[in-house]
């Protein structure tokens, strides 16, 4: 039976003439979906994304959830253990099937990780039955090993980023968005950041800390403190910075509130955007 046959047989009669199915109606309204709210980052070897939204889940001890792993063998992996194209066109394929049973069957992708030549996928349904189209579905590829497993919310939720990860997660979508303006990013401008305080009590000393590091204190708006350093914006270099602003953070009881930079496009002056 072809994928296609397989799905239209999970379809009553009623349902594939367009009149509603009302168990799969009753099924999809058991669980407010909130706005999905998805962030990429780089975890040790593995690219994670994860859809941050599953903390606000109302009634999420009735979801369902399974993952889905695809083990690569060697010879179906690049040299940083991650997936020849073949292979990824392989995973995306089946998971844009997965995604198409959202018109038929009460289904959310809710992350999916990358490396260390694997790659898992998280999904939740209110249906018990998940499990069983999944593995309906992902039969049908023979070229790598593909198993299903139970998992849950809890489990999933291990893998949300820290306040570390989101703020690389940004460093990295500025550097791709000023990329697109032509900025290779190795050209030093002045780099201006944020942090705010908890409470007033250490301003000084955080102070006296960054200037200690080369940053300079250029004032404040509102409730933020603004200082500044020359620098490049190669991804090393700010990822860097990040984790050194950080940590001063953490110890002086602030919290960072990001950076912003001139597009600096190759051999001309930039100005900031």
């Amino acid at each position: 039976m072809s994928l296609k046959s397989k799905i239209l047989s999970w379809i009553n009669p009623a349902q594939r003439e367009g009149t509603p199915d009302n168990r799969t109606s009753s099924i999809s309204s058991e669980i407010d979906w909130p706005e999905q709210d998805w962030i990429v980052f780089k975890k040790v070897s593995k690219i994670i994304a994860i859809d941050q939204s599953i903390t606000r889940i109302k009634n999420s001890l009735r979801l369902h959830c399974v993952a889905i792993e695809f083990k690569f063998s060697d010879f179906q992996l690049n040299s940083n253990g991650m997936p020849t194209g073949k292979m990824t066109d392989v995973y995306y394929g089946l998971e844009d099937n997965i995604d198409r049973l959202d018109e038929l069957f009460p289904i959310r992708k809710i992350a999916n990780s990358t490396g260390e030549g694997v790659r898992n996928a998280w999904y939740c349904s209110p249906s018990a039955e998940i499990k069983q189209r999944l593995l309906e579905i992902v039969e049908t590829e023979k070229l790598v090993k593909i198993s299903i497993y139970d998992s849950s919310i809890e489990m999933v939720s291990a893998f949300l980023p820290t306040d570390l990860d989101g703020q690389i997660a940004g460093n990295h979508n500025i550097i791709e968005n000023i990329t697109e303006l032509g900025d290779d990013g190795s050209e030093p401008r002045e780099v201006m950041h944020w942090i705010f305080p908890s409470d007033q009590t250490n301003i000084a000393e955080i102070c006296k800390a960054l200037a200690a590091r080369g940053y300079k204190i250029e004032g404040s708006d509102g409730d933020r403190i603004r200082f500044s350093n020359l620098s490049d914006v190669l991804r090393e270099t700010v990822d860097r910075e990040t984790m050194e602003i950080s940590k001063l953070c953490q110890q002086y009881g602030f919290e960072y509130d990001g950076w912003e930079t001139p597009v600096v496009p190759v051999g001309r002056t930039g100005k900031l955007h």
